[in-house]
């Protein structure tokens, strides 16, 4: 059934990626000023290179566009996973989505679909921090999987690690020792997929084209 969903080839089939910590480090040493608040700007030599929301794209294959989720106040008192997994508690930390998901042991197909795109979402596209609370937004957004995957979760995870991104050098900058925690590294894989594509001689020196990779696909199975 998870095939069905905008995200079924990257829960099917998103590979493993190698992540290189000291060239993450590198390029967020070298954030330049982006003349949009939504990119991120990268200064190698003498060129600024600028990571925006349609290359993103590229590299995931989510859509881009509006991110504001509908009006759902109803919807999310009517969430099937809240009243199923959490008793109605619209409160849900990171940890306790994370256990419940691996203890579940429901027999409803349709309801631990949901679940499992909540989880994937929270997790996996976002490596949100273990002490934060799931979105009670897309709680409600996956209860009906024709609007799920009509929304612009691209532009949605998008931003999320555009900020992430920004976050170290912020706190350096005020002198303050950076609270990223490897649970980011979702995000962070986004930013090295990005370099390999536009930073020229990254990807010969520290990747290689998958033998699988079909041409047009998102860049991230590359």
């Amino acid at each position: 059934m998870v095939e069905k969903s905008c995200f079924g080839d990257l829960i099917l089939k998103l590979p493993k990626t190698h992540l290189f910590g000291h060239i993450i480090h590198n390029l967020l040493l070298r954030e330049g000023v982006a003349s949009k608040s939504d990119a991120m700007a990268v200064v190698i030599g003498d060129n600024a290179n600028i990571f925006y929301a349609y290359q993103f794209h590229k590299i995931i294959g989510l859509t881009i566009g509006s991110t504001s989720f509908p009006e759902n106040k109803q919807d999310i008192n009517k969430s099937s996973i809240i009243k199923e997994f959490f008793g109605g508690n619209h409160m849900i930390k990171r940890t306790e989505l994370d256990e419940v998901y691996k203890g579940s042991n429901t027999t409803n197909d349709k309801l631990f679909l949901r679940l499992t795109l909540v989880y994937f979402l929270e997790l996996a596209l976002m490596g949100k921090d273990e002490k934060t609370n799931v979105d009670t937004n897309i709680l409600a957004m996956v209860d009906n999987l024709k609007k799920c995957n009509k929304f612009s979760w691209g532009s949605y995870v998008y931003q999320m690690t555009i900020e992430s991104l920004k976050k170290p050098m912020k706190a350096w900058i005020a002198m303050k020792k950076p609270k990223q925690k490897c649970n980011n590294i979702a995000r962070f894989s986004y930013a090295l997929v990005w370099a390999y594509e536009v930073v020229i001689g990254l990807s010969k020196l520290y990747a290689s084209i998958r033998e699988e990779y079909v041409e047009g696909a998102p860049t991230i199975f590359k």
